[in-house]
């Protein structure tokens, strides 16, 4: 640890000019503020300078993740950080000439090729969740209408975000309706053998791919991949713009992938999974996703039929990739806290994959 520190602190003086040509090292010291330990990277927090004027930068390095349990394989850490830089690369450059105050974009100063950590620059103001969290019904909040910004310039931001211009080796993936018919099947033929409820999933697959032969059109919609826009991943301002970071920008694939993806990461966060539903208010949950889906397609209709559908094939995913973590904590022998979470989880993602079904025009 104190070899990383020390390098990075080198690091930092040898590039200060190049990062900021007002400074130099010799009248703007740099010192270490704080480490912080994740489950999949470790951040060293630096001050650039003196109180008052001082700059902080963030360094990010990535930290090889074997103890997780994942369905699918992952990009080897040192592409991915790389990935992540080059994203944050195109965004900021995107962003800044959009010159929209709705939106912001993290500063990407550089990639430390031994480490493939990131040199990023802090950008001020609490993350979407942070706010989010704030606003449940343990204590009765009245700061629901505050939020409504944020949420709307959420989906903004990611409706720009998928128009980013493709570098040449972005490549397309599962852009029909047969790649998404396919991927429901998958995932429900697991759950319905993992879970044994076999007729359950069956029967919900072959709705939702009836339906997605009325609805969906053969070739999808498809925009730059995010793959965990997220309400973590959103850095909010005071006057409610918005940030959005932690991309590879690797693939092009359906719009709706994202937006369901932080519909549900809205609707069926944690908090909310393991209180049954009783964190926060159904309507307040209604009126983000309201803001984030009008604040993403603007002026024109909402598909809220394609939206419903990438839903179900999301959470489907996602219900079969928390079961296969849940067996990873029982053969490391996390037993009870398997049994703790496993009817708890289940319950709610069953009522909850139920009402989207539900919603379904018949």
């Amino acid at each position: 640890m104190s070899r990383r520190r020390d390098s990075y602190q080198r690091h930092l003086v040898e590039h200060v000019g190049e990062y900021y040509p007002d400074l130099s090292a010799d009248r703007a010291p740099v010192r270490l503020v704080e480490v912080r330990d994740g489950k999949s990277s470790e951040v060293f927090r630096f001050a650039i300078g003196c109180n008052g004027t001082s700059r902080h930068i963030l360094i990010k390095r990535p930290k090889t993740d074997t103890a997780r349990y994942r369905m699918a394989a992952q990009t080897d850490i040192a592409v991915k950080s790389r990935l992540e830089y080059e994203g944050l690369l195109a965004i900021e450059e995107h962003f800044r000439n959009l010159s929209d105050d709705r939106f912001r974009a993290l500063r990407a100063l550089g990639f430390i090729e031994h480490d493939a950590a990131l040199v990023v620059e802090e950008l001020s103001g609490p993350s979407l969740l942070k706010l989010f969290l704030s606003v449940n019904r343990f204590p009765f909040s009245r700061r629901t209408a505050e939020l409504d910004p944020p949420f709307r310039n959420a989906g903004s931001w990611l409706c720009e975000y998928h128009r980013l211009p493709a570098r040449s080796e972005v490549e397309i993936h599962d852009d029909t309706r047969q790649a998404f018919e396919s991927a429901v099947r998958e995932s429900a033929t697991y759950l319905g053998g993992s879970l044994g409820k076999a007729a359950y999933f069956d029967d919900l697959a072959e709705r939702t791919i009836t339906r997605a032969r009325q609805v969906l059109p053969e070739q999808l919609p498809i925009g730059l991949k995010h793959g965990d826009y997220a309400m973590r991943n959103l850095l909010v301002a005071p006057n409610g713009s918005v940030a959005g970071f932690d991309t590879q920008a690797k693939w092009r694939v359906p719009i709706y992938d994202d937006i369901a993806l932080f519909v549900i990461e809205l609707e069926a966060n944690w908090r909310q999974v393991l209180s049954n539903g009783l964190a926060f208010r159904a309507s307040t949950l209604e009126r983000y996703r309201q803001q984030f889906v009008q604040g993403y397609f603007e002026a024109d209709p909402v598909p809220e039929e394609s939206i419903n559908l990438f839903m179900i094939k999301s959470m489907l995913h996602r219900w079969s990739a928390h079961i296969y973590r849940m067996a990873g904590l029982q053969r490391d022998g996390k037993i009870t806290l398997r049994r703790v979470m496993l009817p708890v989880s289940n319950h709610f993602f069953q009522r909850y994959l139920s009402a989207l079904d539900r919603q379904a025009p018949r």
